[in-house]
């Protein structure tokens, strides 16, 4: 009797254990990163740099039938990338100056491509600083979705594989980080106390960083469409400012005294139209007893991502 019941309840235990349903293997990119990133460790990351069996797709020629997936006209740049030979390829049209990048997947070879589903959860047309990663990890293909833009100091990623024939469920990569001012371009005109300038136009960036901060958290995003009517310009003393940020925004003065001269020191943010300059311009002038002003000196600093602060990994 007892060996009869001990039978039965081994069968059921194979029974049950035979009618759970088979988990998927764990997604090599999201465990990878599981164990790379950590709290502390560098912001501005690329996948290349952490995981050094990632390898980043190569741009081919285009094949003959692509335009019928994906029209191509003079406004656009049509760009094809090889991931699996003869399973799988990407298809990117990229126009107009916000460089948004019109992504489709296809398979094939010899000019006859068939349409491929996308990836649930990742962006198609990705803009700006916002991009796709095409590439394999560990032999398995990946699109990777890096918006670099989800905060003021915020990075989020969306990965998906291709595995078994169809994409994996997405893994979401969530990190906020601290801020660091870096000087790009520095004008200095000769004469002019230019040390002490560029010291105290660094001091009045890393101020203006602080309030910035405090103002608005990591995963929110600045407003920048009421740029105001006061729009000062960066002297330019020698190298000009990276990518042409010459005119400023919400600028805010003080003056200071500095080996007995006075001097008008304007921080605001960079724009050119609608394009926003990642960081500060500092505008230097010195006043003569009437008050006019000599622009005298201009600052660039470039706020970079720096460390991690916190950080969620999830599939």
């Amino acid at each position: 009797m007892a060996d009869r019941l001990i039978r039965h309840a081994v069968g059921v235990l194979l029974f049950c254990a035979m009618a759970q349903p088979a988990r998927s293997a764990p997604d090599p990119l999201c465990g990878a990163l599981h164990r790379t990133l950590l709290p502390g460790k560098g912001a501005d990351w690329r996948l290349k740099d952490i995981l050094p069996d990632a390898v980043e797709a190569s741009e081919m020629p285009a094949p003959p039938d692509a335009a019928h997936l994906m029209p191509d006209d003079s406004s656009f740049t049509l760009r094809y990338y090889h991931l699996v030979e003869g399973r799988l390829g990407a298809l990117q049209r990229v126009a107009g100056t916000l460089h948004c990048a019109e992504t489709r997947f296809v398979s094939g070879n010899d000019g006859h491509l068939q349409p491929m589903p996308y990836p649930a959860g990742i962006r198609k047309s990705p803009c700006w600083d916002d991009t796709l990663w095409l590439g394999r990890v560990r032999g398995v293909p990946y699109v990777v979705e890096d918006e670099r833009g989800a905060g003021d100091r915020a990075r989020a990623l969306r990965a998906s594989g291709w595995r078994n024939g169809r994409w994996t469920p997405v893994c979401h990569v969530k990190e906020s980080y601290a801020v660091r001012l870096e000087a790009e371009t520095s004008g200095c005109r000769a004469g002019a106390p230019c040390n002490e300038l560029a010291r105290t136009a660094l001091e009045l960036a890393q101020a203006a960083q602080r309030d910035r901060e405090h103002r608005i958290g990591p995963w929110q995003q600045d407003r920048t469409d009421n740029f105001g009517t006061d729009h000062p310009t960066l002297p330019v003393f020698g190298v000009p400012p990276i990518n042409g940020y010459t005119t400023m925004y919400a600028p805010v003065s003080s003056d200071r005294a500095i080996d007995g001269q006075r001097y008008r020191m304007t921080v605001g943010g960079g724009m050119i139209g609608w394009r926003i300059y990642p960081g500060w311009l500092v505008r230097v002038t010195q006043l003569d007893a009437d008050g006019h002003e000599t622009p005298v000196a201009g600052y660039q600093f470039a706020r970079r991502p720096d460390t991690i602060t916190s950080l969620t990994i999830a599939p």
